[in-house]
C-alpha cells in the first residue's frame, strides 16, 4: 500500500508530510499553499491526501488516483 500524504499544522506552520516519514516534505505559512503542494505530491504518487484541521483532527481526505479507494470513501469528503 502506498503511503498517504498529510497536510497538518505543526504549531507554527502548515507542513506537508508523507506517512511514515520523520521529517516534513515542506512547510508553508498558509494552509492553501500546503494543500496545493500536498495535492500535487499525492497525484504524482497516486495515493491519498489527508488534510488536518489546525486543531489536529482530520478535516478531509481526497483520493488522488488510487484506483481502489477504501470502502465508503467519498471523493473530497
Amino acid at each position: 500500500m502506498k503511503r498517504a500524504v498529510h497536510v497538518l499544522f505543526d504549531g507554527e506552520k502548515w507542513a506537508v508530510k508523507v506517512a511514515g516519514s520523520r521529517r516534513c516534505f515542506r512547510r508553508f505559512g498558509t494552509k492553501e499553499e500546503a494543500v496545493a503542494l500536498g495535492r500535487d505530491v499525492a497525484m504524482r504518487r497516486r495515493t491519498e491526501l489527508i488534510i488536518s484541521r489546525e486543531d489536529g483532527p482530520v478535516g478531509s481526505r481526497e483520493s488522488q488516483g488510487d484506483p481502489f479507494p477504501p470502502r465508503g470513501f467519498l471523493e473530497g469528503g
